[in-house]
């Protein structure tokens, strides 16, 4: 009716621009009251949307309206504003009958949705893993708080012993989990890195390590302060110590013999291997921190109970007290918020390929109602037309499922491994689960569409021919 092709192309862009823009308007209002807060809340995480100090927020929304008007719009725009209208009318042209292109977006869609499902039940796996993982001693029953100096350590050592639910007291110039000591010893003329731990004669028991070889420090020889030291099971491997016992270890110039070997325990969070490490007896006069292990039921009664105590004994200081058993807490927190975040992108994934499935499927379905309409009439079942529906998904699932295996199982190994020391590996389940959960939106995305042709007055279609 006289429209000029820079005109449709026009009618085309500035549609899309519209769109676009609301889409990123609702995009904000939603971000800013619902998924920022509810994500925040998750991940563990602090973001924020400031929309009136940031000129980069707005550059950014610009360029993002601009790239989706043009990537989106640009296509329909120029195609189809370049057909003829007497061939479409005469039929010669068919609009739409294949579209290899968006086949391939769709695939790299599924492709896409089963890396991150592939992640996110991966992380899922890992945190899990090392949530539960043995810290080489028990965790639950000590608590660990700070003693400025030797009168204060006294002190409360002797109104704890009152307590009947203490077990022990130790005291130690470190925190096992907080603090790490790294020392260079000399082992064989060699110069070897190891963790140092320096406690009192009964800290390792006290803390319930557990012993492979020899004998812990004994509280009734004095001795054991000067020249006795403990080593762990990563001291004998890392070091190929055949017969560690008596082995004789220079630390700051002075000689230390191996008295006992102790069972691997996590030094530091999950993040780090068990490193080499040696336990070191020392004097009252040096604890800078008590550990008092307690009844299991009486921990966080025993906590309050401390820290009321240390606070009527010390005047303009901090009481710096933990329960042991969260001494990895705030990396605990971080594994939670990378878990989360993979499984928050990983359900977004999922929608977004569902939803690009429905446009097609039903742009697809709409399309082809007059065939299934001569099919119905012919005789086809719906088991059959499903069929003919479902194969062309079916082969794009099982391409994007191909691909995002392989991808998702090299790239996200390789992050395990930057990440945790210790984790689960991709394996099985999560590829399945990733294949499975696509599969079953992809089925059931379809079967809302089928209901169309199932419905469908072949009658009604067929009337205009």
């Amino acid at each position: 009716i006289g429209s000029i092709r820079h005109q449709l192309i026009f009618l085309f862009l500035s549609e899309n621009l519209i769109t676009s823009a609301i889409a990123i308007i609702t995009g904000l209002i939603l971000s800013y009251f619902l998924f920022i807060p509810w994500f925040n809340t998750m991940a563990s995480t602090d973001l924020e949307i400031n929309l009136l100090n940031n000129t980069n927020i707005y550059l950014f929304l610009f360029g993002l309206l601009l790239f989706i008007t043009l990537a989106s719009g640009a296509y329909p725009a120029f195609y189809i504003s370049s057909f003829r209208p007497l061939q479409i009318i005469s039929g010669k042209q068919k609009i739409g009958s294949k579209s290899k292109f968006t086949s391939v977006l769709l695939t790299f869609q599924f492709m896409l949705a089963v890396i991150t499902i592939i992640a996110g039940t991966t992380f899922l796996r890992t945190s899990a893993i090392n949530e539960d993982r043995d810290w080489g001693y028990d965790n639950s029953n000590k608590i660990v708080f700070n003693t400025p100096n030797l009168d204060l350590y006294n002190q409360m050592q002797n109104e704890l012993k009152q307590q009947s639910a203490v077990k022990s007291i130790a005291g130690s110039m470190d925190r096992i989990g907080l603090h790490r000591n790294i020392k260079e010893v000399t082992l064989n003329q060699d110069i070897v890195e190891v963790n140092l731990i320096k406690g009192g004669l009964n800290y390792p028991e006290t803390f319930d390590l557990q012993l492979t070889l020899g004998r812990f420090f004994d509280e009734n020889l004095t001795s054991d302060i000067d020249n006795s030291i403990l080593i762990n099971d990563s001291f004998v491997e890392s070091y190929g110590l055949d017969q560690p016992i008596n082995t004789a270890v220079i630390i700051d110039s002075s000689n230390y013999f191996i008295v006992g070997v102790v069972k691997d325990f996590h030094y530091t969070n999950f993040g780090y291997d068990i490193a080499p490490t040696i336990i070191q007896a020392i004097p009252d006069s040096s604890y800078r921190y008590m550990t008092v292990k307690v009844k299991p039921n009486e921990v966080q009664a025993m906590s309050n109970l401390i820290k009321q105590s240390w606070h009527g004994k010390v005047d303009n200081a901090i009481y710096d007290g933990i329960i042991q058993a969260e001494v990895f807490e705030f990396y605990f927190q971080e594994m939670r918020g990378l878990r989360n975040t993979f499984i928050f992108t990983a359900s977004f994934a999922v929608i977004l390929s569902a939803m690009g499935l429905f446009g097609l499927v039903s742009l697809n379905i709409s399309a082809k109602m007059k065939d299934y309409s001569v099919k119905k009439v012919l005789g086809a079942s719906m088991a059959h037309l499903s069929r003919i529906v479902m194969k062309k998904y079916m082969i794009l699932w099982f391409i994007g499922c191909l691909l995002g295996g392989y991808l998702g199982t090299l790239a996200i190994s390789a992050l395990l491994n930057e990440i945790y020391t210790f984790h689960s590996g991709v394996g099985i389940i999560p590829i399945v689960s990733a294949f499975s959960i696509l599969l079953g939106v992809i089925i059931f995305t379809i079967s809302t569409q089928l209901l169309k042709v199932r419905n469908l007055n072949p009658v009604e279609t067929l009337k205009t021919e």
